[in-house]
């Protein structure tokens, strides 16, 4: 995956997706976010439509980790508090320290 910088990802964005803002660290790309949730490309990009956690960034598709992992395991209230920028929040960072990836630094010093 090409690395993605918080600049090139929220120019990427339509207006609606930059209210949000994204972290790179748990940003994976297509393929690997369709190995590990074990269904086709197609699928993932479907959830990224009625989910939220994929998004079409420069003719890619990209998806947050924690936020499939979250769908994958029917957390939908952790999900919901992801959605919002909760990042910080008991349940949304279970998902983060699950998949080691560093909380962002907002989040880091919140909880």
């Amino acid at each position: 995956m090409t690395h993605m910088t918080s600049q090139n990802i929220k120019q990427s964005f339509t207006t609606r997706d930059a209210t949000r803002f994204y972290h790179p660290a748990e940003l994976r790309d297509l393929d690997w976010a369709a190995a590990y949730a074990r269904r086709c490309k197609a699928s993932i990009r479907l959830y990224g439509k009625r989910h939220g956690v994929a998004w079409l960034v420069r003719g890619r598709t990209v998806v947050s980790a924690p936020a499939l992992q979250m769908l994958l395991s029917g957390d939908h209230a952790a999900l919901e508090h992801w959605r919002r920028g909760d990042v910080a929040h008991p349940d949304v960072r279970t998902y983060y320290e699950r998949l080691n990836i560093a909380l962002p630094a907002t989040a880091a010093t919140a909880g």
